[in-house]
């Protein structure tokens, strides 16, 4: 590779002529950075070329030399900084590309510029490569592929309303370079998903070359992963290339579509190597959605019988038809077998019992444990999706229904097998008050509301005695999980250590660890015991049961308490309320209003789920502030202030999930105001989750010197570069007025 620092030197030593001024102008500005930059003072050169290039007026060709030579500036500080920085590396000759695209806008036609950018981003994908090296990177690199594709997706989005607030729909002539310039990104984003293809495809074959008999279970499920990487990454290379066509071609809208379509390719992709149970999660919300859509067509359709007096249903909206739902089953269905097939790929038979790959290690075992116990369930959910799709193929909504509650109740199941303490813990803990709820007599103002349906009194036995053998059986795997941590625990009690004051230190926490699941075996074999005297069956003991299962919900409650983490489902709210807002975005510049309606449809309901989650959270939270949770909490710090505060900002962000999706709602949604209302919600929600996490004091001090660090290179290559884009425009609104009212441009040289 030849330096950056060395390219082009034709342009870089060309001198331009100075006035025998003793004031220093931009030219002599310029001349004193190119100085600097060869005699190696790369702060100096770097400060000159931005101030020469801001302060280049109606000079062209000191602004597109400045441009150029910051370019070379970058990459000579590229050079400078330590090769195993290569974090740091990346970053100079990132700011050095971003002044190289700049230099391109000012002078297309100019080789060398091109020729330089094309090097410097051909290093950076080399030095990412090569730090990529010897370890599973795809899953960061896919990260930001889609981070990036998302980022250019958005900029059309916003480049579209301004061609739409100028009135240039038609004819967007004023805004060519910008689309250049996102051509021109998206076909950086386009090699980069190229490259992270072919690292897909050599890891891919490198596991192929292995004999059968040397393949692991993680060999297995990985080519299981990388297959169906490259299934959905191949369209999206094709949408990218499609984006970029078209955008030359300054067809905005048309970009827009192409490149969210690539980007929802993408996130598919990522997603076959996302841990499976989350993606199964993610199948669960959309087959609830699909199933809210089902049952509203089914009681449209339904024939009113009574008096004639009752309201007529609802209509559906226009967007929510069988064909639709179709799709979104049949969507769900592809995701799901491939989660099964990864699973099948996992749990096959494989290496004999000689093999020295034969998982030793406690996690593995239950982790193959879990997924062997899930296929079942995962075909049970595949068929029935199967009948699903049948029944919105043939325009039939209503026999669409048992077959997705029945999808849902074998996703829940195969979930459920993968369940921690804490998932494991709120799944009891949810059956047990439905089953004290259906014990309460009828028409006890105790009972819960849901529960009031009209249900004979085999029909509430069935489910009562359902409840027990489940919830039983769930208490008898918590009690596995407990056995698998204390054994962990003991196996990292330090034999010694260095420093005795850490070894005491390390000891002491174990303790407080085996204290924990001590008082939680307690409170979970109290449950069990008490889940044991509630048999519907016997009705001399009737009246025993509703006290008997109460009993254990209070035990369940306890370890509710002991183990139940607030963060987690935080965290997950936060995940949920991004993909929402993802998919707003989508919709946000669709002009067909049929077309926007579709991908509107399902998002107020999301929205009002996440609304109702922050809620519970946010109850949840302040229940902790009130009565104290026990948490350590760092020095000089009350934790009951922090869950308060909390609390309060969860509570903010549902308010702003309200309005969003209020506004989602509407028939003419400002779809610019609900973006805004999902974005004050996730910094609502950010804020929360840095209350409840706060970093520890080192890592505060790393954040606060990285901070330092990023200020100087970050603010003058990234800020100087905006400001001189906002120079720019306002240089060329100055020029057109003074053109129009026929004044002289005077050169300051």
């Amino acid at each position: 590779m030849i330096p950056v620092g060395r390219l082009a030197l034709g342009i870089l030593l060309m001198i331009v002529p100075a006035p025998p001024d003793d004031d220093r102008t931009p030219r002599e500005r310029y001349n004193a950075a190119l100085e600097a930059l060869e005699l190696g003072e790369i702060d100096a050169a770097e400060e000159g070329f931005a101030d020469a290039r801001d302060r280049a007026g109606p000079d062209p060709e000191l602004r597109f030399r400045s441009s150029y030579n910051l370019g070379m500036t970058f990459g000579a500080r590229a050079d400078e900084v330590d090769p195993e920085d290569a974090e740091g590396v990346i970053e100079a000759l990132r700011q050095s590309a971003a002044w190289f695209r700049d230099t391109v806008r000012l002078r297309p036609g100019d080789a060398d510029a091109r020729t330089n950018l094309e090097l410097v981003l051909r290093r950076i994908q080399a030095l990412a490569d090569r730090m990529n090296q010897g370890r599973n990177s795809l899953e960061a690199r896919l990260d930001r592929l889609i981070e990036d594709q998302r980022s250019l997706r958005d900029s059309i989005r916003n480049l579209i309303l301004q061609v739409q607030a100028a009135g240039a729909s038609a004819e967007p002539i004023g805004k060519e370079e910008a689309f250049r310039s996102a051509a021109s990104w998206q076909r950086t984003l386009l090699a980069d998903a190229d490259s992270l293809a072919g690292s897909a495809g050599n890891e891919l074959g490198a596991l192929q070359s292995k004999a059968e008999e040397e393949r692991t279970d993680a060999d297995r499920v990985r080519m299981a992963q990388l297959g169906n990487l490259d299934f959905h990454l191949r369209p999206a290379r094709e949408r990218m290339a499609d984006a970029r066509v078209v955008l030359r071609k300054l067809q905005g809208e048309s970009a827009h579509r192409k490149a969210d379509e690539a980007l929802r390719r993408l996130k598919r992709a990522r997603e076959q190597l996302l841990d499976p149970v989350t993606v199964l999660r993610s199948i669960l919300q959309d087959q609830v959605v699909i199933l809210s859509g089902a049952d509203a067509l089914a009681r449209a359709e339904a024939p009113v019988i009574g008096t004639g007096m009752e309201d007529e249903p609802a209509a559906p909206p226009a967007w929510l038809h069988p064909g639709y739902l179709h799709d979104l089953q049949e969507s769900a269905r592809q995701r799901t077998g491939e989660v099964h097939l990864r699973f099948e790929a996992a749990t096959s038979e494989g290496p004999t019992e000689e093999a020295e790959d034969v998982p030793e290690d406690r996690q593995t075992r239950r982790l193959l444990q879990a997924a062997t116990e899930a296929v079942p369930h995962l075909r049970a959910a595949l068929n029935s999706m199967a009948g699903s799709s049948v029944a919105f193929k043939g325009e039939r909504p209503a026999e669409s229904i048992p077959h997705q509650r029945e999808a849902l109740l074998a996703l829940a199941r195969a979930i459920e097998r993968f369940s921690g303490i804490r998932e494991l813990i709120e799944i009891v803990h949810a059956d047990q008050h439905v089953m004290v709820a259906l014990l309460t007599p009828p028409g006890d103002d105790d009972e819960d509301p849901s529960l009031q349906e009209e249900m004979t009194t085999e029909e509430r036995a069935g489910r009562i005695d359902e409840s027990v053998r489940r919830n039983v059986e769930r208490l008898g795997r918590l009690k596995t999980l407990f056995e698998d941590e204390v054994a962990s625990i003991e196996e990292s009690v330090p034999d010694g250590a260095p420093d005795e004051d850490d070894a005491e230190e390390a000891r002491r926490r174990i303790e407080q660890q085996r204290d924990l699941f001590r008082l939680g075996e307690v409170e979970r074999s109290g449950a069990a015991e008490a889940l044991g005297r509630v048999d519907v069956k016997d009705e001399d003991r009737a009246e025993g049961h509703l006290a008997a299962a109460t009993e254990a919900l209070d035990h369940i409650k306890a370890l509710r308490r002991l183990f139940y983490s607030i963060v987690e489902h935080l965290e997950e709210l936060i995940r949920e309320q991004s993909e929402t807002h993802d998919r707003s975005g989508s919709a946000a510049a669709e002009l067909d209003q049929e077309k926007r309606g579709v991908l509107l449809g399902p998002l107020g309901e999301a929205q009002g789920r996440h609304e109702t989650k922050a809620l519970t959270i946010a109850s949840a939270l302040q229940e902790q502030s009130e009565h104290g949770a026990g948490t350590p909490a760092p020095s000089g710090q009350d934790p009951s202030a922090r869950f308060a505060q909390a609390a309060e900002e969860i509570t903010k962000a549902a308010d702003a999930m309200f309005e969003a999706g209020g506004e989602i709602k509407r028939d003419d949604a400002e779809m610019e105001a609900a973006l805004d209302h999902q974005k004050r919600a996730l910094e609502h929600l950010a804020t929360a989750l840095a209350l409840l996490k706060p970093p520890e004091p080192s890592q505060q001090q790393d954040q606060q010197q990285e901070q330092d660090q990023q200020q100087i290179s970050r603010e003058q290559a990234a800020r100087r570069l905006q400001e001189v884009r906002e120079r720019e425009a306002d240089r060329r609104r100055q020029k057109d007025a003074r053109r129009s009212a026929s004044e002289s441009v005077e050169k300051d040289w």
